[in-house]
């Protein structure tokens, strides 16, 4: 539970307030060594790059990402945890001295962590980027543009909740009265130091999963993890939330009068099947990837336009089809007034979007993916999933075109 600031400040001695003018620079310090090249000479009091080795030797880039993942993050974010406890406003009154102190201890340490992590960001992800959508990279395994850049992303999230932290974590000891300095923040402002704290380690987890994403279909899992976990979660006949089988006045909130006339609930009605197919598409190349991951080889020969449709097509699919319930919704309201007539030409641009999108994935998956499932038990997997997904293709193309016919007949429907 977040332990709020004191609302008086504790009359702390010179000491203990010059031990908080030092603890308050260096949380600067901190901020200025994400701020400052890697390699770079002392910044504001910070301690040499020369004092402490940046990277040890790795014989390849690969290694140098293990080592980021599985050593240097995680002592970060511990880092950072044992901060968390010194920082208390009980801890700071009761004993000042001694737990400066360890703050003083603990930030020399996080400099450290916080170099070798710059410097191999730095190798790992050199600057400046290629464009995320290279045509040309579909031979450089782990180094395509889409993956480094996605890469450099998420190590940017965590530099910049960690700094958000060492902020927070400044203003609350000015707060406290820990300084030879007058506060200028309000009472209880920094009392974020514990939220701070906890998306910044929300941030450096995200940043591991990315990094331990070692082979191509890790990497697109990485993405689909949480996106096709959320478009799961969609209602299965979205026509419950509007037109239940035996609607009372209670459950709608409509009068009689006001019951969405039989073309507005048949156009509704249609668009089910879309979502359900498209969760479906998604939970489907998602199993198949996933029981045969370990048989597959590790990288493909997507370029990186192609990765990038791939790895954000779930969460684009699940945000057109959040965008076509709303629609629905508009549709029930206003049925055959100029806004439903808006709203049949939104949706139908809604899903020529989602159309022309697993379309594209559709392609991708039967040239990269689907080849590379092995055969089990001397049946062919590949030539079940061609079926399964040309099968799925005539459907959807059905479903999208009988949804259209219906939103042309609801929209030109005089009022």
């Amino acid at each position: 539970m977040q332990d709020p600031s004191p609302k008086t400040s504790v009359d702390f001695t010179k000491q203990h307030r010059l031990q908080g003018d030092e603890v308050i620079q260096w949380f600067r310090c901190l901020r200025n060594i994400w701020e400052a090249e890697p390699g770079s000479e002392v910044v504001d009091g910070s301690p040499s790059n020369q004092q402490m080795p940046l990277i040890d030797h790795v014989n390849s880039e690969e290694d140098l990402l293990i080592r980021v993942h599985s050593w240097i993050l995680p002592y970060l974010r511990e880092q950072l945890a044992a901060l968390l406890p010194l920082l208390k406003p009980t801890e700071l009154q009761t004993e000042p001295g001694s737990k400066l102190d360890l703050i003083l201890e603990l930030q020399f340490r996080i400099a450290g962590t916080m170099t070798r992590f710059q410097s191999a960001i730095a190798m790992i992800c050199p600057q400046p980027l290629c464009c995320t959508e290279r045509l040309d990279d579909q031979f450089l395994k782990q180094s395509k543009a889409y993956r480094l850049d996605t890469l450099s992303d998420r190590a940017h999230d965590s530099i910049t909740s960690t700094t958000a932290f060492f902020d927070a974590a400044r203003q609350h000891i000015q707060q406290m009265g820990l300084t030879t300095q007058e506060s200028v923040h309000e009472v209880n402002s920094a009392a974020c130091y514990v939220k701070c704290n906890q998306d910044a380690s929300d941030k450096i987890e995200k940043t591991i999963c990315c990094l331990k994403a070692g082979s191509e279909i890790d990497f697109i899992e990485y993405f689909w993890a949480s996106d096709v976990r959320w478009l799961e979660q969609f209602p299965e006949d979205t026509s419950e939330i509007f037109i239940p089988d035996n609607p009372t006045r209670a459950q709608l909130r409509l009068t009689p009068e006001k019951v969405p006339p039989e073309p507005v609930i048949k156009l509704i009605r249609l668009s089910m099947p879309i979502s359900i197919l498209s969760k479906l598409f998604f939970k489907t190349i998602r199993r198949m990837m996933n029981t045969n991951r370990s048989q597959l080889p590790p990288y493909t020969a997507m370029n990186s336009k192609q990765l990038k449709c791939l790895c954000e097509s779930a969460r684009e699919t699940g945000h057109r089809l959040c965008n076509l319930i709303c629609l629905m919704c508009t549709i029930k309201d206003t049925a055959y007034g100029v806004e439903t007539r808006y709203a049949c030409r939104e949706a139908r641009s809604l899903l020529d979007g989602i159309s022309s999108r697993l379309s594209a994935v559709l392609l991708i998956v039967m040239l990269h993916i689907v080849p590379m499932v092995p055969n089990t038990d001397g049946l062919s997997d590949q030539k079940y999933y061609k079926t399964w997904l040309t099968m799925w293709h005539n459907l959807m193309v059905s479903a999208i075109d009988n949804f259209g016919h219906s939103s042309l007949i609801v929209e030109h429907i005089p009022n």
